[in-house]
């Protein structure tokens, strides 16, 4: 109990870093850039984050589970080292995909032209993807003041290199160049922090082979209900700039930014608890699972209310001080995005029980009726009533989420998360 304490108590302030520096990022190129350009690195990143889970082929799902499970160094390593094997190939091929399907990019999200601020962020992309897999690793190994450590590092390189930007009067067409200025820094200080797991005897070809069949038949089933979470989370921010353009784009990347900032309260207890789950599934404890869901469920939404409030109360005053009053249309998406996220917080910490509990085909099943009616949603809301209505969909896509979790779980493991 002292230690998960301790370890909520460290990611939970990383978190509060996280929020501001994302905060700041959004703020700034707003007020320094514009809603246009803000929409097109918004849209930029979220296709960055999407095509991440193909680099990452779901390894990253695969190495939190294995290293969770794993009970000696040893064997630590073996899963370690073939993760990050599979991960080069797999990050290599995508990026090469990305480069190829940039003339399909720019035409389909034609915001004053996305091809260099796309090309720009191929290199950060390959990093990313292999990122994933070793902050997984962290996570598994329940290493989470170094996870912490490292989640704060990428915002800070981020933040360190639009401010570079902003002094030297760069062009909004390269914002996004400060992805790939992140990812590339940030590989080798994970690299470093993980060099004793680099380190294996010769003579282990068959032990290798054996976990990376692991790590593909776990990741391939994986993977798509990872490049679902991620679209879902980027879902409305597509749709917005394909339906109304990149100027209501970067007014709504605020609200929805914001409100993500605010989410992050759920990945953050979600990454701690996610070990603790795998035991809980494998032992059918219901009782464990309910005092954790009242404990810790209960304690996230209540945070998320004192930093909803907070966000409400600030944006007026932000928009019109900081911004100047260009993103006036961000508010009542913001107010009801925040509602939603509030409802969900307390069962959406145990989204990723079906992949703990080794069930990769329904977490994907799980992933994919989210998405679904988020992007039905999306559409109906944002072609009615415009940014209120993308704001809408995300937040009854969130209920529809949470009654899917609890029936897929309830079946798979005969426990309930709403009891």
């Amino acid at each position: 109990m002292q230690k998960l304490t301790i370890n909520l108590a460290v990611n939970l302030s990383s978190l509060a870093f996280l929020a501001i520096a994302g905060f700041a990022i959004n703020v700034l190129i707003g007020r320094y850039y514009g809603p246009a350009d803000l929409g097109i690195f918004n849209v930029v990143f979220a296709l960055f984050i999407f095509f991440s889970q193909f680099g990452s082929f779901g390894l990253q799902y695969s190495t939190l589970r294995f290293a969770s499970l794993s009970h000696d160094a040893h064997e630590k390593r073996l899963v370690f080292r073939s993760a990050i094997g599979l991960a080069v190939v797999t990050s290599s091929a995508t990026v090469i995909a990305g480069l190829v399907l940039t003339p399909v990019i720019d035409k389909l999200f034609d915001l004053g032209g996305t091809a260099w601020p796309w090309l720009i962020v191929l290199p950060g992309l390959w990093c990313f993807s292999i990122n994933k897999v070793l902050l997984a690793f962290l996570n598994g190994i329940e290493a989470m003041r170094s996870f912490a450590a490292y989640q704060s590092c990428r915002y800070i390189f981020m933040a360190l290199s639009l401010l570079v930007f902003i002094k030297l009067g760069l062009p909004g067409n390269v914002i996004s160049l400060i992805l790939t200025i992140a990812e590339c820094a940030l590989l080798p200080l994970l690299m470093m922090r993980l060099a004793p797991y680099f380190r294996m005897p010769n003579g282990l070809g068959d032990a290798f082979n054996k976990w990376r069949r692991q790590h593909v038949k776990f990741g391939a089933v994986a993977m798509p209900s990872g490049v679902m979470a991620e679209l879902n989370t980027r879902v409305d921010t597509l749709i917005v700039a394909v339906m109304l353009g990149a100027h209501e784009t970067g007014v709504y990347t605020i609200a929805i930014l914001l409100a993500e900032g605010l989410g992050q309260v759920v990945p953050v207890v979600r990454n701690v608890i996610n070990p603790m789950l795998t035991a809980i599934v494998e032992q059918r404890d219901q009782q464990a699972l309910r005092a954790l869901t009242r404990r810790l469920g209960l304690a996230t939404a209540a945070v998320m209310v004192l930093g909803g409030l907070f966000l409400i109360v600030l944006f007026p005053y932000l928009n019109r001080w900081y911004l100047n009053s260009a993103f006036s249309g961000a508010f009542q998406p913001l107010v009801i995005l925040i509602v939603g996220q509030i409802v969900v917080a307390p069962f959406m910490v145990f989204g990723m029980i079906l992949n703990q509990g080794g069930k990769p085909a329904l977490f994907t099943l799980f992933m994919t009726v989210v998405l679904i009616s988020n992007v039905v949603f999306n559409v109906i809301g944002t072609a009615g009533w415009g940014l209120s209505g993308a704001a809408v969909g995300t937040a009854m896509s969130y209920l529809v989420g949470i009654g899917a979790l609890h029936v897929l779980c309830k079946r798979a493991f005969g426990l309930r998360l709403i009891s």
